[in-house]
């Protein structure tokens, strides 16, 4: 028999008396050495058998000594090992050797020994994943965060590097194939055959309005520091900073709260007295200050029927477009050039954040995803250093940092999903990490949640509590929300719309089953963020929060609707995806009204999109009367779907 060929170079040759030499891995040498210093015994007799191993395979692996319990080894217990004895594995039987030559005898004898480690090395590649040589310190499974930690353990699991050789459910939700989700972005839909005829083949085999080749070559060069400076020198006269970080605390910090709010005070009141530095501190009191400048106070918009949407006469709109872009463009200028200081702390990260929130809140997005890109690759330097945290007591400091890790963390991954929904980009991994924490702690005031309370009279500089409670409220249920939507995506998606096209029943019976769980996640809202479908919300959280019901419910029918628009001309689809698809027509009209008094804000982009693909779907079923789906009564009127000073054209989207 042949030796392996895929034997490493670095191992010992043996003599194979006349034949080539052969290699032997160094991992097996110790087992020849074994079998060739044994006593041959006699030539005439029978071999003398040897004494089976009594050590477990990972033991006698890292060649330490082993303590023979059973089931499972006192060693392999502690570095988390699987224990498997080695006498469980009996090896083949050794050929037979007969009166020959010695020197042949002795051929057929290694020969013998090396089919047996040959077969010893696939059972052990089955045993085990783990390459030879890994480290001692062997983490768990990704493939579930919580279920097998220890009772005993005190410490948090180990976070972990991601094994993709695992196919496990946890592996497919953590890293998903966002290109699986064209069939559900604006690109996509311009595809569809129904609207061959209105869309121009061009922009019809653009996959992503974003990736387009720009004539400048994806040069950026800013908006240049010269112009803005009056605008930050009257920042830093009079508290100027504190002012605009109060601002920002009542109105962007309650719906992303990564920051904690009384360390960046004292940051605002020592670049205020003291002047700002070349340092984190102050490039994060700079970004919150040009977040403070630019975003607004929410308003309610008007209210609206499913029946009677775009009837009401013109009304002036309800939420002005008003932000110093001037003063905004001076702090975010002067944070950019401390950005370059950064490290890998939690205040480097949440500066690389708040700098992603920045630029995506004035459409550009690209920058905005390099800045995610760095603050997700620092944060998982970070936790991958880190490794196994011990769990702080609530009184040290060390447990701030641990909450505010939870919040920097959870924030990172909702964002870049929410990216990876609408823009086909491979993700940073950060899902991947087996990050033992499913959701960010909220602070201890906030474990009783108070009854309902008015918000009208919230000032921009006046910070209220309770409006932060309703805000973690909406934050817990947005990362909770984007896990489920990508993962119902993800089903929506398999088989494509060849399979939406050609299995009608079972697209209801899956909207009926998904249905199901978008009300009883519904139905586990708290109080203070509770909405009615068909009423406009008093605060802005459970406005967001009623939003993105609807989105959901949209994206489950749409499979629906595409159905219903493109079965041939010789068919009927059946009455109840006749009437599920109307209903999916019915909330793209009604999201495409509320979404028009929308201001800026870090989401601003991702509502244009959803519009022009809401749009789109209203035109699709339009040109389709034979189809008996019942649109909603529009009056010719020009949309008012203002922009507030956004591009017009497809560098929008």
């Amino acid at each position: 028999m042949a030796p392996d060929p895929s034997l490493s170079p670095n191992a010992p040759i043996l003599p194979n008396h006349g034949q080539q030499a052969t290699r032997i891995p160094s991992d097996l040498a110790l087992i020849l050495d074994d079998a060739s210093s044994a006593p041959a015994g006699s030539q005439d007799g029978p071999r003398a058998k040897k004494r089976s191993r009594r050590t477990t395979d990972y033991t006698h692996r890292k060649r330490v000594k082993c303590d023979n319990a059973r089931p499972s080894c006192g060693y392999c217990l502690r570095q988390r090992a699987r224990c498997v004895y080695g006498e469980n594995d009996s090896p083949p039987p050794l050929s037979s050797v007969g009166n020959d030559a010695e020197g042949e005898g002795s051929d057929q004898k290694i020969l013998a020994r090396l089919d047996e480690i040959k077969d010893m090395i696939g059972r052990l590649q089955v045993v085990s994943p783990v390459a030879s040589g890994a480290s001692s310190t062997t983490s768990p499974q990704t493939t579930s965060n919580y279920q097998d930690i220890s009772p005993e353990v005190v410490q948090s699991p180990p976070i972990e590097v991601p094994r993709y050789q695992q196919s496990t459910d946890r592996a497919r939700f953590s890293r998903p194939n966002s290109s699986s989700f064209m069939a559900f972005r604006c690109e996509g839909i311009l595809k569809w055959p129904v609207l061959h005829d209105i869309v121009p083949e061009k922009d019809a085999q653009i996959d992503s309005f974003l990736l387009v080749p720009e004539q400048s070559d994806g040069y950026y060069g800013g908006d240049g520091g010269n112009r803005h400076s009056a605008g930050l020198t009257g920042s830093l006269q009079d508290g100027g900073l504190t002012r605009l970080y109060q601002r920002f605390l009542t109105l962007f910090h309650p719906r992303n709260p990564i920051l904690d709010s009384k360390q960046l005070m004292r940051f605002a009141k020592i670049a205020d007295e003291d002047g700002l530095r070349w340092d984190s501190a102050s490039c994060l009191v700079l970004l919150a200050s040009a977040l403070g400048v630019t975003t607004q106070p929410w308003k309610k918009p008007p209210e609206t029927h499913a029946d009677m949407l775009l009837r009401a006469p013109d009304t002036p709109d309800t939420a002005p477009f008003f932000e110093n872009k001037t003063n905004a463009e001076a702090h975010f200028l002067a944070a950019k050039t401390r950005l370059g200081f950064l490290g890998d702390s939690l205040l480097d990260i949440q500066c690389l954040f708040l700098a992603f929130i920045y630029e995506k809140t004035y459409f550009r997005h690209l920058q905005a995803w390099f800045y995610l890109q760095q603050a997700t690759a620092r944060l998982q330097v970070r936790l991958l250093k880190t490794g196994t945290r011990p769990w702080a007591s609530s009184e040290s400091s060390g447990s701030n940092d641990l909450h505010i890790e939870q919040r920097v963390f959870w924030s990172c991954f909702r964002a870049e999903r929410e990216f990876l929904l609408e823009i086909d980009l491979p993700p940073s991994g950060l899902g991947d990490l087996s990050y033992p924490d499913p959701l960010p702690e909220p602070p201890l005031t906030f474990a009783t949640l108070a009854a309902d309370i008015d918000t009208k009279g919230l000032s921009p500089t006046n910070y209220d509590s309770q409006f932060e409670e309703r805000g973690w409220c909406y934050y817990l249920a947005e990362i909770s929300l984007r896990r489920t939507i990508d993962d119902t995506l993800q089903h929506l998606a398999e088989g494509g719309e060849e399979f939406w096209l050609s299995n009608p029943s079972q697209l209801v019976h899956q909207y009926h089953e998904l249905e199901k769980q978008r009300s009883i996640w519904r139905f586990h809202l708290p109080t203070i963020v509770q909405f009615d479908d068909d009423q406009v919300p008093d605060n802005e959280f459970a406005f967001g929060l009623r939003s993105r019901f609807l989105e959901w419910n949209e994206l489950l029918l749409r499979p629906i609707l595409y159905h219903v628009l493109h079965l041939p001309s010789d068919q009927t689809a059946p009455p109840e995806c006749v009437e599920l698809a109307e209903k999916a027509v019915h909330v793209c009209v009604q999201k495409i009204h509320e979404y028009q008094h929308t201001l800026r804000h870090g989401g601003s982009w991702f509502i244009t999109r959803r519009i022009l693909a809401y749009a789109c779907l209203v035109l699709a079923a339009a040109r389709q009367p034979e189809r008996r789906i019942k649109l909603p009564v529009l009056e010719s009127r020009r949309g008012r779907c203002q922009t507030h000073g956004f591009n017009s054209g497809f560098d929008v989207f």
